[in-house]
C-alpha cells in the first residue's frame, strides 16, 4: 500500500501536539525519546518503503508512544505499543486515547521474555524499536528485543542501534535465520 503524502513539517508539529510530556524517564530502562525530527526522517523512510500504511504495527519499547503517534499519523490500520514501564505507558495511552478514529492497543509485558513471542508470535505486519542499546547494566538487552520482535513479526522490524553494534548485529541475524542490513546512520544526542 502506498504511504500517506504529507509535508515533513506537518508531521513533526502533530507529533509535538499529541506526545503526551514523560516527566521522569528512567536512566536505568534508558529511556530517551528519539527528537522529532530524526523520527520524520525514519518514518519518512517506513512510508515511503510501504511499512505502515494498512499495517498492523507493534511499537516495542514504546516509551511515551512517539513511534505509535507516527505510526497512525501514516495511517496503520492498529497500532500495538509495548513496554515495561508503566508509568511511560500511562502517558503513551493517553497520547493514542486523543487519537480519532484510532485503533490501538497498550501492554505491559517483558519484551525480553518468551511471553511476547507466546502470545503474538507472527502477529505483526511491521515492528518500529527504540530499544535500550545495553550500556547502564542492561548489557545484551538490546539483542534480546531484537530476537524477540523478529518472531513476533510476519514482516520487517525497524531499530534503533548503536553504529558500533552493526556488525555484532548482522552477524546474529544470520545465526538467527534471517537478513538484517542497515538503513540508514543517524548522529543525534541523546537527551
Amino acid at each position: 500500500m502506498e504511504g500517506r503524502k504529507y509535508k515533513r513539517k506537518e508531521f513533526i508539529a502533530f507529533l509535538q501536539e499529541v506526545i503526551s510530556d514523560f516527566e521522569k524517564p528512567s536512566v536505568k530502562l534508558e529511556q530517551y525519546m528519539t527528537p522529532y525530527d530524526v523520527t520524520a526522517d525514519f518514518f519518512a523512510f517506513l512510508n515511503d518503503a510501504g511499512e505502515i500504511a494498512g499495517k498492523v504495527v507493534a511499537d516495542f519499547c514504546c516509551g511515551t508512544g512517539l513511534y505509535s503517534a507516527a505510526s497512525y499519523f501514516l495511517d496503520a490500520s492498529k497500532i500495538c505499543s509495548f513496554d515495561i514501564d508503566e508509568e511511560a505507558l500511562e502517558c503513551c495511552k493517553a497520547t493514542m486515547e486523543n487519537l480519532e478514529d484510532c485503533e490501538f492497543h497498550v501492554e505491559k509485558i517483558d519484551l525480553t521474555s518468551s511471553a511476547i513471542i507466546e502470545k503474538y508470535k507472527q502477529n505483526f505486519d511491521t515492528i518500529v524499536m527504540n530499544p535500550p542499546f545495553g550500556t547502564k547494566s542492561n548489557e545484551g538487552i538490546d539483542m534480546a528485543l531484537l530476537k524477540n520482535a523478529i518472531q513476533c513479526c510476519k514482516g520487517n522490524v525497524y531499530s534503533l542501534h548503536k553504529t558500533p553494534t552493526e556488525n555484532h548485529i548482522v552477524k546474529q541475524c544470520e545465526n538467527w535465520g534471517t537478513e538484517s542490513k542497515p538503513i540508514a546512520q543517524i548522529n543525534f544526542t541523546l537527551k
